[in-house]
């Protein structure tokens, strides 16, 4: 949610929405950066390798937020999101890094 708060307040200090990439270190939450983009009428944009990752997932079933239904978002502003990994070799002019904790009650480790 933060991350996408980020970037929403970033697009309206004039950064264009092109220039800015959410990264994240694991496939599960490119599910949830896509919920809450789609939360605020944005749309998120991914790389072929991620698009695949996210596939997977999705034919295996083990990713509850794969099967939630979005809707349709409307809306010509896109966000790019990228797993750590798949973003290497890449560039942006503006780069959020978007952390997550291993365990459900929000504990370090």
């Amino acid at each position: 949610q933060y991350a996408v708060g980020l970037a929403q307040y970033l697009m309206l200090q004039g950064i264009k929405p092109v220039d800015i990439v959410i990264l994240v270190p694991y496939v599960g939450q490119l599910f949830a950066m896509r919920k809450h983009l789609a939360a605020n009428n944005l749309r998120m944009v991914a790389s072929e390798r991620d698009e695949e990752e996210l596939a997977q997932v999705e034919a295996q079933g083990d990713e509850d937020a794969a099967r939630e239904d979005l809707g349709n978002v409307c809306t010509t502003k896109e966000i790019r999101v990228a797993t750590v990994d798949n973003f290497q070799g890449e560039e942006a002019k503006v780069i959020i890094l978007s952390t997550t904790r291993n365990n459900k009650e929000g504990n370090i480790g």
